[in-house]
């Protein structure tokens, strides 16, 4: 029987606001239960689960998340500032 892979993205979250909007990349980890599944992002492969990469800020990603025996997981990543209201 195959599971589907739960992958789950979470964005290092900085201390201050000011900090939030400077800089040019943001750190995101990639992690699956089960571990050890390959990401690809854009196409190349990236390492396996859990993985923690730098992601250039206001640009999307396809990341896909796959492990033999499992149905794939597939995301588009974006980063964007969403107002509050």
């Amino acid at each position: 029987m195959k599971f589907v892979i739960c992958f789950v993205f979470c964005v290092v979250l900085l201390t201050s606001c000011a900090t939030v909007f400077s800089g040019n990349s943001d750190d995101v980890t990639i992690t699956s239960d089960p571990a050890g599944a390959l990401v690809a992002i854009d196409g190349v492969p990236r390492g396996r689960t859990p993985l923690t990469v730098d992601l250039e800020k206001g640009n999307s990603y396809s990341v896909s998340v796959s492990k033999d025996g499992y149905e794939a997981g597939y995301a588009t990543l974006t980063n964007r500032v969403v107002p509050a209201g």
